[in-house]
């Protein structure tokens, strides 16, 4: 009986490209942590932080994206992915931007 066993271990490394999430009010948002690569069990985390410099704390385990189903101006901050295995760890922070919508009323003519 012959098994293959890989050269290397990878640990996790996360695709950074993504850094900015727009979302409006009322509509869900989608937060995506994911690898480029990585061998093993890999266990996330999410934390979040409304002030870059401010403290991070943890919001969900277990998941590789985080869905924010209905989203507030409480959710614009900021949003850090941490992807741990027993091989390493990598992190990733991205902003979720939620825009004010300015409305304008048209005033009625007499």
């Amino acid at each position: 009986m012959c098994v293959y066993l890989p050269d290397f271990i990878l640990r996790p490394l996360i695709d950074k490209t993504i850094y900015k999430v727009r979302a409006r009010v009322g509509k869900s948002a989608t937060l995506d942590c994911k690898l480029f690569e990585g061998d093993g069990e890999i266990m996330f985390v999410w934390l979040f932080s409304s002030n870059f410099y401010g403290r991070f704390h943890e919001i969900d385990t277990g998941i590789s994206s985080y869905v924010i189903p209905s989203v507030t101006f409480d959710h614009a901050g900021f949003y850090r992915c941490v992807a741990t295995s027993l091989l390493g760890e990598d992190s990733h922070t991205m902003e979720l931007i939620v825009p004010v919508q300015h409305v304008l009323k048209q005033g009625h003519r007499s």
